[in-house]
């Protein structure tokens, strides 16, 4: 096999890790401009661009699996999001939050009207990504997508409001980050028709003093209803932040409370 062939392999093999990769190269037994001058006279691009390609390929692969930016950063062979985010940047023009927004919003999805509103719906290959209100009118390309879990979602969810289902047995596709799944997976434990605190919530992930950061979460939720992020209050009870609209928090308790009777 020629020095060149060898080369490629290794970093298809190794591309992730810089010292292993190095290593690997070195022991080829050639100086690296040498092979940097043989791979280039056989590919048309230099070893680095090779390198950099393969990385930015496994990257957008990462992301398309729904992988967190983070955990594709340190997949990748990056040593930060900061130099992650440069890197995929200068390549493709996007940067890895924008590429992965604009790969969500060609998933399949359709709308359900309810009692409250028009919902938006999506789904990747491990279950339902996204529910949230919307106010915008349907694309007719998308409104009628067929998926593996759309169907099934929106009758869980007209079931929901019309007061027959207390809980959601379909799967989720949860994406964000290690806390914040964290506080999304505790808030699908509180009771259909009651509440909890901010700070409760924080106690039931182990940290009492992280009402903030559960707050934080609690509006970043993705998947609203199903998680149930309306379920959370403030510590006197008053109804503060739902991403959704504080009238629509109300009469989803109010629904629950109603629906309990």
């Amino acid at each position: 096999m020629e020095l060149a062939d060898m080369a490629k392999r290794i970093v298809d093999d190794h591309f992730a890790g810089r010292e292993e990769l190095r290593e690997k190269l070195n022991a080829l037994g050639v100086t690296r401009r040498h092979l940097t001058e043989l791979f280039e006279k056989k590919y048309d691009l230099t070893l680095e661009q090779y390198v950099a390609q393969v990385r930015l390929r496994r990257a957008k692969e990462l992301l398309d699996e729904g992988s967190r930016i983070t955990d594709a950063a340190f997949a990748v062979g990056m040593e930060s999001s900061a130099s992650f985010s440069t890197f995929f940047k200068k390549l493709e023009g996007i940067t890895p939050s924008e590429y992965a927004a604009q790969r969500a919003s060609k998933r399949p999805c359709c709308f359900c009207e309810t009692p409250l509103g028009l919902v938006r719906i999506a789904e990747d290959n491990q279950g339902i990504s996204l529910l949230k209100f919307t106010d915008s009118v349907p694309d007719p390309m998308q409104a009628g997508q067929k998926g593996l879990y759309l169907a099934d979602a929106e009758k869980q969810i007209l079931e929901y409001f019309a007061g027959k289902r207390r809980t959601f047995d379909i799967p989720l596709s949860i994406r964000g980050s290690e806390f914040q799944e964290t506080v999304w997976n505790a808030l699908r434990t509180i009771p259909y028709g009651e509440t909890r605190s901010y700070q409760q919530v924080a106690q039931m992930i182990g940290n009492g003093k992280a009402s903030r950061a559960v707050g934080m979460a609690n509006n970043r939720n993705p998947i609203l209803i199903m998680i149930p992020c309306h379920r959370v209050v403030g510590k006197d009870g008053k109804l503060v932040g739902y991403a959704g609209g504080i009238e629509r928090k109300e009469r989803l308790l109010e629904l629950e409370r109603e629906a309990e009777k």
